[in-house]
Protein backbone atom coordinates (compact mmCIF):
# COMPACT_ATOMS: atom_id res chain seq x y z
CA UNK A 1 0.00 0.00 0.00
CA UNK A 2 1.37 3.32 -1.07
CA UNK A 3 2.29 5.80 2.03
CA UNK A 4 -0.38 8.19 0.89
CA UNK A 5 -2.44 5.85 0.81
CA UNK A 6 -2.03 4.85 3.93
CA UNK A 7 -2.19 8.57 5.51
CA UNK A 8 -6.00 8.85 4.04
CA UNK A 9 -6.56 6.13 5.84
CA UNK A 10 -5.30 6.82 9.00
CA UNK A 11 -6.35 10.86 8.64
CA UNK A 12 -9.91 9.35 7.79
CA UNK A 13 -10.57 7.07 10.85
CA UNK A 14 -9.61 9.84 13.30
CA UNK A 15 -11.75 12.55 11.29
CA UNK A 16 -14.47 10.06 11.79
CA UNK A 17 -13.76 9.27 15.37
CA UNK A 18 -13.50 13.43 16.11
CA UNK A 19 -17.04 13.23 14.51
CA UNK A 20 -18.18 10.44 16.70
CA UNK A 21 -16.90 11.78 19.73
CA UNK A 22 -18.93 15.30 19.13
CA UNK A 23 -22.23 13.71 18.31
CA UNK A 24 -21.64 11.40 21.37
CA UNK A 25 -20.98 14.88 23.41
CA UNK A 26 -23.79 16.82 21.80
CA UNK A 27 -26.08 14.08 22.89
CA UNK A 28 -26.74 12.50 19.22
CA UNK A 29 -26.89 9.46 19.94
CA UNK A 30 -29.37 8.20 17.56
CA UNK A 31 -27.63 10.01 15.17
CA UNK A 32 -24.32 7.94 16.09
CA UNK A 33 -25.86 4.68 15.48
CA UNK A 34 -26.60 5.20 12.24
CA UNK A 35 -23.64 6.90 11.55
CA UNK A 36 -21.12 4.48 12.63
CA UNK A 37 -22.64 1.76 10.41
CA UNK A 38 -22.85 3.53 7.48
CA UNK A 39 -19.05 4.00 8.06
CA UNK A 40 -18.86 0.04 8.19
CA UNK A 41 -17.82 0.37 11.96
CA UNK A 42 -18.13 -0.82 15.30
CA UNK A 43 -19.69 0.64 18.01
CA UNK A 44 -17.39 2.40 20.15
CA UNK A 45 -14.27 1.97 17.52
CA UNK A 46 -13.73 6.06 18.27
CA UNK A 47 -12.94 5.88 21.94
CA UNK A 48 -10.50 3.34 20.75
CA UNK A 49 -8.99 5.87 18.03
CA UNK A 50 -8.84 8.77 20.29
CA UNK A 51 -7.01 6.92 23.38
CA UNK A 52 -4.80 5.93 21.11
CA UNK A 53 -4.42 9.29 19.06
CA UNK A 54 -4.05 10.53 22.49
CA UNK A 55 -1.34 8.12 23.86
CA UNK A 56 0.70 8.58 20.58
CA UNK A 57 0.62 12.61 20.89
CA UNK A 58 0.60 12.82 24.17
CA UNK A 59 -2.35 14.68 24.49
CA UNK A 60 -3.81 14.64 27.70
CA UNK A 61 -7.93 14.14 26.67
CA UNK A 62 -8.60 15.67 30.44
CA UNK A 63 -7.15 18.68 30.89
CA UNK A 64 -9.71 20.75 30.24
CA UNK A 65 -12.04 18.65 32.43
CA UNK A 66 -15.88 18.43 30.40
CA UNK A 67 -15.41 21.42 28.39
CA UNK A 68 -16.03 19.37 24.97
CA UNK A 69 -15.09 17.00 22.28
CA UNK A 70 -11.20 17.38 20.92
CA UNK A 71 -12.90 18.29 17.64
CA UNK A 72 -14.20 21.21 18.93
CA UNK A 73 -10.47 22.73 20.06
CA UNK A 74 -9.20 21.37 16.96
CA UNK A 75 -11.69 24.36 15.64
CA UNK A 76 -10.94 26.94 18.13
CA UNK A 77 -6.93 26.52 17.74
CA UNK A 78 -7.98 26.93 13.86
CA UNK A 79 -9.96 30.27 14.27
CA UNK A 80 -7.72 31.39 16.92
CA UNK A 81 -4.36 30.97 14.49
CA UNK A 82 -6.89 32.60 11.56
CA UNK A 83 -7.68 35.33 13.92
CA UNK A 84 -11.40 34.88 13.76
CA UNK A 85 -11.48 33.59 17.66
Amino acid sequence: MDDIVKVVLLAGRLLTALICEYLDWAGLGHTLKVYLPECNLPKDFWKEELKDFSNKNQYDSNKNGDSGPLLLEVLEGYLKIRGAW
